[in-house]
């Protein structure tokens, strides 16, 4: 089993419902949620369930309404955005926003990325300059 990021919390409550993403009709363009793609930053629906301590079918609902996991091609298991999903408990529309457009190098999703000790990331896919992290 692979590691996982120790900072995301086992929440019991959150509003992750009042949470405004765009339409559906503009999804395909605006979903980056995985992209560019690491093993390191996803996890799968058992896992992130344990983690925000809510039910496997409500992670799937949540890969569904709200673009936190992809698929890789139809039909296969959820992959998890470990970032994402923190955003979701930390109920964080505008990071996930950011986020869901490929704006990695914004300094709200950026720093998810450095909280979850993923900030190597960044710095490999060489898309913002991460003063000071050690991860």
């Amino acid at each position: 089993m692979r590691s996982l990021p120790v900072c995301l919390p086992r929440l019991k409550s959150i509003s992750a419902t009042k949470m405004t993403l765009p339409n559906r009709n503009s999804a395909a363009s605006l979903n980056h949620c995985l992209r560019p793609y690491d093993p390191r930053e996803a996890t799968d629906v058992p896992t992130a369930a344990i983690l925000a301590n809510r039910t496997e079918r409500q992670i799937r609902n949540w890969c569904k309404q709200l673009w936190i996991g992809r698929r890789a091609l139809a039909g296969r298991r959820w992959e998890i955005s470990t970032i994402a999903l923190q955003m979701v408990l930390d109920n964080d529309g505008a990071a996930l926003r950011a986020y869901l457009a490929g704006e990695r190098q914004h300094e709200l999703v950026a720093s998810y990325y450095r909280r979850l000790g993923l900030g190597h990331l960044l710095r490999e896919w060489g898309s913002v300059e991460v003063a000071g992290d050690r991860s």
